[in-house]
């Protein structure tokens, strides 16, 4: 009978616990972002005015977003600047059940956030989206980090751009704040995890037992500790398999980072790959974009089938800035699209590393060596080395040298000859004394 009663309080109490639930860590790092799934039977959908925080008893504000995936909804905030204590998160003003019951209660899960500094934070912490998303990451140790980036393999593709991979490395240096974009692939609506981790190996001195009588020994270890993220995107759009592009540029998108006060150039190209002649081109920038882009020409008349046309863009600010926006080419029923992000930074000094997002192959270009050949026309630095985009040929060496040496040669022979002729072939002929005696004069 009386466990028959334990049985009955257990039922009684269970639906009570378990009424929402909190899918969330215990404790979290200074700078950490929180990202946590609640699971409930809402009756009232749940909002941004629905949400807040306390440390203690108090109201601490924080950034932080909520979004609804299938039946559960993701709420994820940010802890930057917040003081290692004891926080709580808390719905209030909702319905939902409980058991069998109809409540409003507030719906609290506590947290604490320690004194450990987290390596780095991700901004949003979920990702409910029907196009190309990005995720924003920063630094919050004081040294730099590398942060690696993967998405799921055996679902539809979420590749990371301009790469376009499915796992990439990110370097920033203390406090840096990166973008991470992401490209959909084709496809029906999914929901995944985008995973970002850094990783960090401390030496560890331990000491060990041993058999010396003075001293003590020791061991040197080292371990490798990890922190992270795992994102929940869930992507809604049904994208169809589309034919390649004829009409497009290379590269795709241009992120570039640029020196402030400096004008830099940058060469992108149109690509026709149809096979019919295209006319009356018309080039055009967001509005983001207008101040600090300008175009070589803001038209192209024709553009052959199976060719391109290459673009030249200035790039120029005086202040430190990070914008984005487009560039557009039209021409009848076809349109292509340039994704172009700039960051201009005084003082930078950009890479010696080869550039671009394209291959030599891919721009038609043909890769040359700088020291050993030369090429007749334009030629850029891009992905895989330097790119000729006319004929290459081998660098002949000059015969300067070869007829200069000559030339000494020449001279100096010559010297010589007038040398000699000049002092024994012009010289008196010695005096003949057997002639004399004979009565010959000598002939002067």
């Amino acid at each position: 009978m009386k466990k028959s009663w334990i049985l009955i309080l257990m039922l009684l109490i269970l639906p009570s616990v378990y009424a929402v639930e909190f899918s969330m860590g215990e404790s979290f790092a200074q700078g950490e972002t929180i990202i946590t799934k609640v699971s409930g039977n809402f009756l009232t959908p749940v909002t941004e005015e629905n949400i807040f925080f306390y440390r203690g008893h108090v109201r601490a504000p924080m950034e932080y977003g909520i979004g609804k995936i299938g039946g559960d909804y993701y709420i994820y905030a940010l802890t930057v600047g917040k003081i290692p204590a004891d926080y709580s998160i808390s719905i209030e003003n909702v319905r939902y059940m409980k058991g069998a019951e109809v409540t409003d209660e507030k719906i609290t899960k506590n947290f604490s956030i320690t004194n450990k500094t987290a390596d780095f934070s991700v901004k949003p912490g979920f990702i409910i989206s029907q196009n190309n998303f990005f995720l924003e990451i920063q630094n919050l140790q004081d040294k730099q980090i590398t942060v690696d980036v993967k998405t799921e393999t055996g679902k539809r593709d979420i590749f990371i751009s301009p790469a376009k991979t499915k796992e990439f490395s990110v370097s920033l240096k203390s406090g840096e704040i990166k973008k991470i974009n992401f490209e959909l692939g084709a496809g029906e609506p999914t929901f995944q995890t985008v995973k970002l981790y850094s990783y960090t190996t401390e030496e560890i001195t331990t000491n060990t037992s041993c058999f010396l009588i003075f001293g003590s020994c020791t061991e040197q270890s080292n371990i490798t500790t990890s922190f992270g993220y795992e994102v929940p995107v869930y992507i809604f759009s049904v994208i169809e398999e589309k034919p390649e592009e004829t009409f497009k540029f290379e590269p795709s998108e241009l992120i570039l980072s640029v020196r402030t006060n400096t004008k830099t150039p940058k060469t992108i190209f149109l690509y026709n790959a149809g096979d019919k002649e295209l006319r009356n081109i018309s080039l055009s920038l967001s509005d983001s974009l207008k101040p600090f882009v300008n175009i070589s020409s803001g038209k192209i008349e024709t553009l052959g089938n199976n060719s391109n046309f290459s673009v030249e863009l200035s790039l120029f600010s005086s202040l430190e800035k990070n914008m984005e926006g487009i560039l557009k080419a039209e021409t009848g029923n076809d349109t292509a699209e340039l994704f172009i992000s700039l960051e201009f930074i005084a003082n930078y000094t950009p890479s010696t590393e080869t550039g671009g997002t394209a291959n030599c192959a891919e721009l038609n270009g043909t890769l040359f060596n700088t020291e050993t050949e030369k090429c007749d026309s334009r030629y850029e630095n891009v992905k895989d080395g330097w790119c000729c985009f006319g004929a290459v040929s081998p660098v002949e060496k000059s015969s300067t040298g070869k007829i200069i040496a000559v030339i000494i040669i020449v001279i100096i022979v010559g010297g010589l000859l007038w040398f000699y002729f000049a002092k024994y072939k012009k010289a008196k002929k010695p005096v003949d004394l057997l002639k004399i005696s004979k009565g010959k004069k000598e002939i002067k």
